[in-house]
């Protein structure tokens, strides 16, 4: 079984816990992201076992009154074949691109 590790850094900008709307959030995008990878990989059709790992999430910084700016997930994926390994890698980038 093949593995490879995947990083994906979310560049947005912070602001003020008060206005929220003058920043560009990015924990909408880390949430689907998440549900992507815990739910929606069933429905592919891979030709052997594969496995997405999420390894790690940080949203911000640990503080109060700042809505954050970045965002990063780790996750490890695996699966039998390497078609299937190539497959699984590209489905994830282009869900953390939409």
């Amino acid at each position: 079984m093949a593995s490879r590790d995947i990083q994906i850094l979310f560049e947005g900008k912070t602001a003020h816990a008060s206005q929220p709307k003058t920043g560009l959030n990015p924990t909408q995008a880390i949430v689907q992201l998440t549900h992507f990878l815990n739910h929606s990989l069933d429905g592919f059709d891979f030709t052997s076992d594969t496995l997405a790992t999420i390894t790690h999430i940080q949203i911000g910084e640990p503080t109060f009154g700042i809505s954050p700016g970045q965002g990063e997930i780790r996750v490890t994926i695996r699966a039998e074949k390497n078609h299937d390994l190539e497959l699984l890698e590209k489905l994830i980038i282009e869900e953390s691109e939409n």
